[in-house]
């Protein structure tokens, strides 16, 4: 089977037990079915015995995890994304090889954990506090607090992006930022339960503690920048969380025609599917979700057949896009369903809570519209010649 079709199969059963998410938040079970499916090694690369895949793939088992559990969808997919970048360079550091041989063993998952809550997001500038100092053995010691750390509870490792404190000189980091591997089983890590949103509870985006946790001296994995062009983390990113943003929807869908199977409530014989109205609702869920997948569609295609045209500010237009769309779908399911969808015995209402949940995963509308803007805007300017200073004179009669 392929792991798109694993993928369904398991959404079936992430789908049984998604209710919980409300009053138990993450849900243990669910992300047992991924790793039994063998789903989290599907990303790193086969010279480590992975699955090699690319983002097309990836983005077919987000969504499809994503009509069973955004929630887990929105875990793997974190997973996804770090572990192309971790695994992008041709040349890896020893530590990063045996992490990714054992990502592909045994399953495990990976994640990275930069926003600190005190600093706000990196995304928008956001100071880091936390701090790695070397010590007289060569290794290190961890302190400090992150918070949207998704998935913590669950997690084997993060990349934690911290201050570099190396007054040997040897990392050349010192006083700047890197990335430190930092395995969850370490002494001295705490998960603090902070998440309490309203969507994407089983997300489980708490805080991790770091208290003088020890770090062995090859646990630095260099220093940190912001995403760049060419960076799979600049694609992967807005690309895999439109993914799940396209399987909530898609969900809503799905559970609004299966209600208009449910009788006529006008008092004429047949079954709501009968109506115009609801004929009319239906068809504007699809022309909201056509669009979302061909767009969609169309980015994944372009990342794996390496378009050097697809640039970062496409990518993040794509997941702006796909979650308008998906927005919209989910909202006319909303209206076709009607007041039942708002029954918390009805799947529907997760459906919504998610999606708008799903609105506030970075990168903002604002940031995504001004780097689109200021890539065109370049883009033009560089490519034509700038237009000649043409003044008008008027004359006047005397």
């Amino acid at each position: 089977m392929t792991a798109v079709g694993t993928a369904r199969d398991v959404s079936v059963r992430l789908a049984t037990r998604a209710a919980e998410d409300w009053e138990h938040g993450l849900l243990p079970d669910s992300i047992a079915d991924v790793r039994a499916a063998g789903l989290p090694s599907l990303t790193v690369p086969t010279r480590f015995g992975g699955g090699g895949a690319g983002v097309t793939t990836a983005s077919h088992v987000v969504t499809e995890l994503a009509r069973g559990d955004a929630s887990t969808a929105l875990i793997l997919a974190m997973h996804y994304i770090h572990t192309a970048s971790l695994f992008q360079p041709e040349e890896l550091s020893p530590v990063v090889t045996t992490l990714a041989e054992d990502l592909a063993r045994t399953n495990a998952l990976v994640s990275v954990t930069a926003s600190e809550q005190r600093s706000g997001p990196p995304s928008r500038g956001g100071r880091i506090d936390s701090t790695a100092t070397r010590q007289a053995d060569g290794g290190w010691i961890l302190n400090g607090r992150k918070t949207y750390a998704t998935g913590s509870a669950v997690l084997d490792y993060v990349v934690a992006i911290v201050n570099i404190v190396d007054p040997s000189g040897e990392s050349g980091l010192d006083g700047n930022e890197g990335r430190i591997l930092v395995p969850l089983r370490t002494d001295g890590i705490c998960v603090h339960h902070t998440w309490d949103a309203l969507g994407l509870r089983g997300s489980a985006s708490d805080d991790l503690e770091f208290s003088n946790v020890r770090l062995p001296a090859d646990a630095v994995l260099g220093g940190y920048e912001r995403p760049g062009p060419n960076s799979a983390h600049a694609r992967w990113w807005p690309l895999l969380l439109a993914s799940m943003h396209l399987g909530i929807a898609e969900a809503a869908r799905d559970e609004a025609f299966r209600f208009t199977a449910g009788r006529r409530n006008d008092g004429t014989e047949g079954i709501l599917a009968d109506t115009d109205r609801i004929r009319d609702r239906a068809a504007h869920i699809e022309l909201n979700l056509i669009p979302a997948r061909a767009v969609l569609a169309d980015a994944v295609r372009r990342v794996d057949e390496q378009d050097p045209t697809f640039v970062p500010a496409l990518a993040s237009s794509v997941k702006l896009l796909v979650h308008g769309y998906s927005s919209a779908a989910v909202d006319h399911a909303g209206r076709l369903i009607g007041a039942a969808s708002l029954q918390r015995s009805s799947p529907f209402q997760r459906y919504y809570r998610d999606i708008r949940a799903a609105l506030h995963n970075p990168p903002a509308d604002d940031t995504v519209r001004d780097g689109l803007g200021t890539y065109l805007l370049t883009e033009f300017n560089e490519t034509n010649e700038p237009a000649s200073d043409q003044r008008t004179e008027t004359k006047h009669a005397s």
